[in-house]
Order: C-alpha cells, then structure tokens, then sequence
C-alpha cells in the first residue's frame, strides 16, 4: 500500500511452492528477521489467546455465558487485474481478510473494519457472496 493507503503498490508472486519456501527461509534468516525475533522475546506476549477466558462476571456465580454462535465477516478483495488479496496468518497461513463481528456492528461494518485491520485497505462491498456454517453435525453453504 501506498502513504494514503488507496494503492497498491506491490503484490507478491511465487514462482512454485518451493521458490515460496526457500523465500521464507532467507527472511527467517536475515539479520533482520532475528533481531525482531529477539524483540519479540524480550516484550513477552503480545495478545491474548482466543481462547483464554478473560471475561469474569461481576455479577451472581456462573451468571456469564459465551455467545452459543460467533458471527464472523471476511471479504474478497480484489484488485483491477482481478488478483486477489491474501493475508498470512500466524496459524492458519494464507487467507482473505476478516474476523469476528463486534456487539451492535453490522456485517458490511465488519467486513470493512476487518480489511482495514488486517491490509491498512479501505473496501467498497459490491456484492453478498454467501453464507457458512460450521457444526458438529454438518457443514452447510449457500449462495
């Protein structure tokens, strides 16, 4: 992205999976590379994990429930050659933007501020691509 974060300015291209590989291991070897590691040692944690519980209820025992369904919105961003954004995640790898829905936050809003977040990319919604569900009993899509 660009200063004013409405271009993008480079878009990275592998020529196989191998030539990704062998890129990734001069950055995890660059000088660079390890004195970020060494900083990052040095701070401690950054972030908590999704699945500390870190919300105690100040009310009666036991009066805090988990949501029983987390809404989430991603987005398919792409650009005017038709390439398509990917960010890589620290555990999953390779995926399009997006996260889970705040309190009171529509899906577009979501959808936007997950691209935001995740890219520094301001999006436009042009289109609803589809729903997905995830149970332990089925997995259902539609279009």
């Amino acid at each position: 992205m660009n200063e004013k974060q409405d271009e993008i300015t480079a878009i990275w291209e592998y020529e196989s999976f191998d030539h990704y590989e062998k890129i990734g291991k001069q950055i995890r070897t660059s000088n660079l590379h390890q004195k970020a590691q060494a900083r990052r040692k040095e701070l401690g944690k950054l972030y908590l994990e999704s699945i500390q519980d870190f919300l105690t209820s100040t009310a009666e025992p036991y009066s805090y429930h988990p949501p029983k369904h987390i809404v989430s919105a991603t987005s398919v961003i792409l650009n005017e050659a038709n390439e398509m954004l990917l960010i890589k995640g620290p555990r999953r790898g390779w995926e399009i933007p997006g996260g889970q829905v705040e309190e009171g936050e529509s899906l577009i809003e979501a959808a936007k501020r997950e691209a935001k977040e995740e890219s520094g990319a301001d999006i436009e919604i042009v289109k609803f691509c589809g729903v997905f569900q995830e149970s332990l009993l089925s997995l259902i899509i539609c279009f």
